[in-house]
């Protein structure tokens, strides 16, 4: 699933924006990435989908236009 994700052009172009935009998105994409691995590790499924949504929502809204809604998910 991961290499799926990480292949993706979309997921390709919003790392390409954040680091073009600004390098310190890294700690910050890092961190995120951190916390979906940490409730996933738990078994945390309620706060795991939560955080991925949330931390998809984020990239797509920022790079994309109208990419928040690609996620609306309710």
């Amino acid at each position: 699933m991961i290499d799926q994700l990480w292949d993706h052009p979309v997921n390709r172009r919003i790392t390409r924006s954040y680091l073009l935009r600004d390098p310190s998105n890294v700690e910050a994409m890092v961190r995120q990435h951190r916390t979906i691995l940490e409730a996933a590790a738990a078994g945390d499924e309620e706060r795991l989908l939560a955080i991925a949504t949330d931390h998809m929502r984020e990239g797509y809204g920022e790079t994309l236009s109208g990419g928040e809604a690609l996620l609306d998910v309710g």
